[in-house]
């Protein structure tokens, strides 16, 4: 796989410097940039034209999906990864609705974070293992769907009569 061009963006400085130290030791990835909040984001975004931004939801300036949204309306080719806090499942829609093409916990480690840029980078949908419990729990909770092949009482009549 080609070099994949990472930026950064994150309002704490010791998580950014974190990520930087980690990845560094990883020559499939040069950071190009990094950036503390939404409007720095925005512009390092059009300035590097990275191919994935690690983004965190919660900024000073700006909301962070609507950075992501901003950042995709101009570079639509970028992959997006959050890396927040929050395993909240509506968190987690509203930021793939906004753009985000991955969903990381800051919980992950190193390892896992690595794997979701390349998993991104790819063109898959990584996800946090937790968020991947609260969808398939929220799907379980919906309950019995009536399956497309199920035949209602008025069609088992029916055939009954045309045997």
């Amino acid at each position: 796989m080609n070099l994949t061009r990472l930026l950064i963006v994150d309002d704490h400085a010791i998580v950014r410097q974190g990520i930087q130290m980690f990845l560094q030791t990883e020559p499939s990835i040069e950071i190009v940039g990094e950036a503390e909040d939404g409007q720095a984001a925005i512009r390092q975004a059009k300035r590097f034209q990275p191919d994935v931004i690690l983004m965190d939801l919660v900024m000073a300036d700006r909301d962070g999906l609507e950075v992501m949204a901003a950042i995709k309306a101009c570079l639509p080719g970028v992959k997006i990864v959050v890396l927040t806090t929050f395993n909240d499942p509506h968190r987690f829609e509203a930021a793939l609705k906004a753009g985000a093409d991955g969903y990381l916990l800051k919980n992950a480690d190193g390892e896992a974070l690595l794997h979701a840029i390349q998993a991104v980078r790819r063109g898959d949908l990584p996800l946090h293992p937790e968020v991947t419990h609260h969808l398939m729990r929220g799907l379980a909770d919906v309950g019995p769907r009536p399956r497309p092949w199920q035949l209602t009482e008025r069609d088992q009549a029916g055939l009954e009569l045309l045997a």
